[in-house]
């Protein structure tokens, strides 16, 4: 999941923790009790040489471990 931070800006808490709730559910952990998402810029995501394209290395990351949740649109 990628998350858009205009230059100079801070992403809230709550926005990370929303958007890796959200990856953990598009993932194949989807039932797990909690699951631990890295959160990196993208400038530190790289392919290796060769490798397949769901594969890829990560530069500096830090890890977070929430409960996967499913997009919940707001109530009008």
């Amino acid at each position: 999941m990628v998350v858009h931070k205009p230059e100079g800006e801070i992403i809230p808490p709550s926005v990370v923790t929303r958007a890796a709730e959200l990856a953990a559910w598009y993932s194949d952990a989807r039932n797990a009790a909690r699951v631990e998402v890295h959160l990196c810029p993208a400038s530190e995501v790289r392919k290796p040489h060769r490798a397949p394209p769901v594969l890829v290395e990560l530069g500096k990351y830090r890890s977070v471990k929430v409960t996967p949740r499913p997009f919940e649109p707001d109530p009008e």
